[in-house]
């Protein structure tokens, strides 16, 4: 199709390009288009060799690079084409437990009453009987609801759950935690029972009520529930132990010097210094 500099660029090439761009590989418009852009780039390669472009240290370290991160992938890509079977994976998960750990959780209902930072202790001791009416009132109407029901719907001051029954969804101590405070998590989380709720909690930005939904305890999660994530956990575990049996059998069969002593030198020079205790007074 065409010659620069003695390279050709045939048009079985500009065909496949155009294929694996999504253009017409017979259309002249689009052949045409390709043909000037591998043109222009041969051009500017064929003066890059000339000048000596390509030779220079940092095109040769980047070079080196390109080629030895290429070689690895088509390494990897290899292993990574030999599909584990179930009974490799299931054997992986038992054998990696904790990457499969859950912490306990709890699906709580809440109802929160706010109380104003400039609340006076009037406002405040209100603001405290109507929490424990609220909680009177749940532990009467027990039963009724999973959650607390129209009750939050009417008192809370939680507008993410209010209108869900103050259901909170399931949470970690963590994630509580971070919601409200130390305090306030391990008292939700202090509940045992389905149904049980929690006294009024009090504190600085107002008063809490919990309702136990349900409670899951720490656990593994199930195989057929993380099979395709311990597969490809699996699957990244054997490519790096790939490349390191890569460089080892590389390293038997090539000559590899390392100036020991040099090494040994630039870790002292890494240490901290110690530190010099000041002398002493003298005697009198």
């Amino acid at each position: 199709m065409a010659r620069v500099d003695g390279v050709d660029i045939p048009l079985e090439g500009l065909r496949a390009e155009a294929a694996r761009r999504g253009l017409d590989p017979s259309s002249s418009k689009d052949l045409s288009g390709l043909l000037d852009e591998r043109l222009h780039s041969q051009l500017v390669l064929s003066e890059a060799r000339r000048t000596g472009f390509d030779q220079t240290p940092a095109m040769r370290e980047k070079w080196e690079r390109f080629v030895v991160g290429r070689y690895l992938e088509e390494k990897e890509q290899s292993l990574a084409s030999n599909a584990a079977t179930d009974a490799e994976i299931l054997a992986w998960y038992r054998n990696h437990p904790e990457q499969f750990r859950f912490p306990a959780r709890a699906n709580l209902a809440m109802v929160y009453i706010r109380v104003p930072s400039n609340a006076d202790a009037e406002r405040r001791g209100e603001a405290r009987r109507r929490a424990d009416e609220l909680q009177a009132r749940a532990e009467a109407e027990a039963g009724q609801t999973r959650h607390f029901g129209a009750m939050a719907m009417e008192n809370s001051d939680d507008q993410a759950s209010r209108y869900r029954g103050g259901d909170l969804g399931w949470l970690t101590m963590e994630q509580a935690i971070g919601a409200w405070g130390q305090a306030v998590a391990e008292a939700a989380f202090s509940l045992a029972s389905v149904g049980q709720i929690s006294p009024v909690i009090e504190t600085a930005d107002g008063f809490y009520l919990f309702r136990l939904i349900e409670r899951q305890e720490e656990g593994i999660r199930p195989f057929e529930e993380v099979r395709e994530q311990a597969a490809e956990q699996m699957k990244r575990e054997r490519m790096a132990e790939g490349r390191e049996a890569l460089y080892a059998e590389l390293r038997s069969r090539s000559s590899v010097e390392i100036n020991e002593r040099l090494l040994e030198n630039l870790r002292k020079s890494d240490a901290p210094a110690r530190s010099e205790e000041p002398p002493g007074l003298p005697a009198q």
